[in-house]
């Protein structure tokens, strides 16, 4: 068989086939091999339902980390020469605009000088107007710490008061003392005993009151020298030498008591 009879063989036995198999066609499993992809069927009724949306998380309200804040402080060598600083600007929603009524303010109010005439530099040059907030201004996106900025006042303003740093409340100032000074203090403030004198209290002793026991009384009965002792122990943590001083008191002031 020539090359020919071959060609015009395969082509009438391709003829034969139809272009298109239908809906209810079915392959043999077993010699059918697909070499066609398969598409999806288009859907019938347009317009189709959009995809869900994917919906952000709501973070609740107080976990939100705060915003880091910076200090700027704001200086003017003369006409007028003043230093303000402004604690706790946030810089990406504190604006330029912002920190000029900041100024006005500090030097008067628009009375003194107005907004116009109000300059704030960075590096000795004015700040373009396209810069809005300061982070722009310092073309960061997060500054730390502390920043300084100049002030230009066209015309010049009268020298402002020094700013006055807001002092804490009294109430809120401790009176215990600090945890160097405790030992110092008490040492200080320790009454220095004087043989054959009274001791002095920080306020005067209360009266006797007519039926209570006085204090030669009180030092007679066995339950003040248990005491004494009960003290002797809980400062020497020695139970035998809370013993043997509260013996050598004991014998001192009965000693002293009956000597005329």
């Amino acid at each position: 068989m020539g090359d020919i009879q071959f060609a015009k063989q395969i082509l009438s036995s391709l003829d034969n086939k139809p272009n298109k198999y239908p809906a209810d066609h079915v392959f043999d499993p077993k010699t059918f091999q697909l070499r066609i992809p398969y598409t999806l069927p288009k859907l019938s009724s347009p317009p189709h339902p959009q995809p869900p949306k994917t919906t952000a998380s709501t973070v609740p309200p107080g976990s939100e980390s705060a915003a880091p804040t910076i200090t700027v402080t704001l200086k003017s060598a003369r006409n007028p020469n003043m230093t303000l600083v402004v604690p706790s600007v946030d810089p990406g929603t504190t604006t330029i605009q912002a920190l000029k009524e900041q100024v006005q303010s500090y030097l008067g109010g628009p009375t003194v000088v107005h907004l116009d005439k109000i300059k704030v530099l960075l590096d000795k040059k004015p700040i373009p107007p396209s810069k809005k907030t300061v982070a722009e201004a310092l073309q960061q996106k997060a500054p730390e710490g502390e920043v300084e900025l100049g002030v230009m006042v066209m015309g010049g303003a009268p020298d402002p008061p020094p700013q006055v740093q807001v002092a804490a409340p009294a109430a809120q100032i401790s009176t215990t003392p600090s945890l160097e000074q405790p030992a110092v203090e008490s040492e200080q403030t320790k009454p220095v005993p004087v043989e054959g004198a009274e001791p002095v209290s920080g306020s005067p002793p209360a009266a006797v009151q007519p039926g209570e026991a006085s204090g030669q009384d009180v030092v007679k009965t066995a339950e003040f020298w248990a005491d004494l002792q009960g003290f002797l122990e809980q400062r020497i943590r020695d139970q035998a030498e809370a013993g043997r001083l509260r013996g050598l008191f004991e014998r001192a002031w009965t000693s002293a008591d009956s000597s005329p």
